[in-house]
């Protein structure tokens, strides 16, 4: 279900350039502003959310803060934003996961690294890399409530 999720998401890596980990959080907010989108933090907001050509964000540590913008990017790329769905936001988790954590390079270093130290290079939160490494391993009916 997630296939064009991780392509997508490797696809915006390679054009884009991105090789440093974790990724700079003005890297992602570039390729959001690329896409003809403002973002504007709003320090009381509780979700962050699309209206119209706006991207509002909450004011958040680092590692969420990375998330939520790789998330919402994942609705940019991969969704109308008219039809919301728990498809779509399952979507939009995958493609932040795979983006945050690159398909191949994460798997390399899954086999060398603990959470922990997974969590430090990809500057998200462990629960976060535990979810990524259960998209390695989950069977397909299971992958909508990864996240």
């Amino acid at each position: 279900m997630f296939k064009f999720s991780k392509k997508c998401a490797y696809n915006t890596l390679k054009a884009n350039n991105i090789s440093e980990f974790p990724i700079p959080i003005y890297a992602i907010e570039q390729i959001i502003i690329d896409h003809d989108f403002d973002i504007v933090i709003i320090p009381t907001l509780r979700k962050s959310c699309v209206f119209d050509q706006t991207l509002f964000v909450a004011n958040l540590p680092d590692t969420e803060f990375r998330i939520s913008l790789a998330h919402e990017l994942g609705h940019i790329l991969l969704h109308d934003f008219f039809i919301h769905s728990s498809r779509s936001e399952a979507q939009a988790n995958a493609f932040a996961a795979y983006f945050l954590m690159p398909p191949g390079m994460f798997e390399k270093d899954l086999e060398q690294l603990n959470e922990w130290e997974l969590s430090e290079k990809y500057g998200v939160p462990v629960e976060y890399v535990i979810k990524r490494a259960a998209l390695i391993t989950e069977p397909r009916n299971k992958e909508m409530r990864l996240f």
